[in-house]
């Protein structure tokens, strides 16, 4: 009888436990929305991918809270990105939290401010055109191989207008 018990008892607890998880709070202590969007470009399939580290109550971890790494889908994730790939290509030149919202600019697209926020359980990213905002999910390359770097023939934005795809070239 005891033992008929304990086997049940074990049973209820893996047959509760994923009822106990999906009802905790969908911010943790402390968690990273590790993709908040990407910039890949024309010479292979890893992206550098911005995040940004937010609270429980989805507020912004620190003064400087958005980072970026390379993912590659072959495996061997994820990667740093390099001092000279920040500098010349990747890099956040500046980065200033206010409220619920944090606006980078990156050093390779100076004039394009970004702006970082929660939204509902995700947190997204926007940019403005023409009085306009719309969700930044990536950007796209069109580059060759230079000697040192990339030499960069277009650049295109993949934002969601309403759900709506949208491609903006802006080089």
């Amino acid at each position: 009888m005891k033992m008929k018990s304990y086997k049940t008892g074990v049973l209820l607890f893996f047959f509760l436990l994923p009822v106990y998880i999906y009802s905790l709070p969908m911010f943790p202590a402390e968690f990273s929305a590790e993709w908040v969007f990407s910039i890949s470009n024309t010479l292979g399939a890893s992206k550098v991918v911005y995040g940004v580290n937010v609270n429980r109550s989805g507020n912004f971890q620190s003064s400087s809270p958005v980072y970026n790494y390379w993912y590659r889908p072959s495996g061997n994730n994820p990667r740093k990105v390099t001092y000279f790939e920040n500098e010349k290509m990747y890099g956040i030149k500046q980065q200033r939290v206010a409220g619920s919202e944090v606006e980078i600019i990156l050093k390779a697209y100076d004039d394009m401010p970004i702006k970082i926020r929660p939204s509902g359980n995700k947190v997204k990213a926007y940019v403005s055109f023409n009085g306009k905002e719309y969700q930044l999910k990536s950007v796209y390359v069109n580059a060759e191989s230079a000697m040192i770097g990339l030499k960069v023939k277009s650049v295109y934005l993949i934002l969601d207008e309403n759900g709506k795809e949208i491609k903006k070239k802006i080089r």
